[in-house]
């Protein structure tokens, strides 16, 4: 069974080919209240609801992350869109290519002129049993897109919070930087102070040691000026 997020409860859908062989496939069984294959297809939607509320309860109590979220609505979605090329294009212009609803309504257009009777030609199936299954799934292909509707519209919104998410991370970003590059300059201007520091100190004590020297000379010629 397909998983979406932490929901298992979605159906595997059946598939089956085009062809007389299995032209009951979607069909309504005349002794039954409905067709088990038709009813999964419609189970799908019937449970929509609840996989949305399951994405979004997992959430907000922190099971799923913002990303995890999309993942599952967008694969959630491709399963709906698989489902629907399989029931059919729906179109009343009834050409085989059209999946099951087409080729249904194809069908109904090859039963005999005289009241819609079963041919060979129409799987030996009436045209009232071929319109009706026709009708039936475009019901549920309404369905289907509604869903799908649903669910983009989920996705865009878990997208806008994760793009909110990467605007706060690159604004946190930049702050990060400015804030480094200010203690940087900071440091540098920290460092320039106290080289002047020490270059005053140097000078310093070149002067003394200068004005040292003068003296000692000083001193010197006046010894020898006095020996003289």
């Amino acid at each position: 069974m397909p998983v979406f997020g932490n929901y298992q409860d979605m159906p595997t859908l059946p598939t089956r080919s085009l062809g007389c062989n299995n032209v009951e496939f979607l069909m309504i069984s005349p002794t039954s209240t409905g067709n088990s294959n038709l009813n999964l297809y419609s189970q799908v939607t019937m449970q929509g609801s609840a996989l949305l509320e399951s994405i979004n309860s997992d959430y907000l109590n922190g099971e799923l992350s913002v990303t995890e979220c999309v993942t599952a609505l967008e694969s959630y979605k491709s399963y709906l869109t698989q489902a629907i090329t399989h029931l059919g294009a729906g179109s009343g212009e009834g050409t085989d290519a059209l999946g099951w609803s087409g080729y249904y309504w194809y069908l109904a257009e090859q039963t005999s002129w005289f009241f819609g009777v079963s041919t060979q030609n129409s799987c030996n199936e009436n045209r009232g049993n071929l319109t009706q299954t026709h009708a039936d799934i475009n019901v549920v292909r309404s369905n289907y897109w509604g869903q799908i509707a649903n669910v983009q519209g989920e996705i865009e919104m878990y997208q806008s919070v994760l793009d909110m998410s990467v605007e706060e991370a690159e604004l946190d970003s930049n702050i990060a930087y400015w804030e480094n590059l200010a203690q940087q300059l900071d440091e540098a201007n920290e460092k320039s102070q106290t080289d002047v520091k020490n270059l005053k100190f140097a000078n310093a004590i070149e002067m003394i040691s200068i004005g040292g020297a003068i003296l000692i000379l000083l001193y010197t010629g006046y010894k020898t000026l006095k020996k003289g």
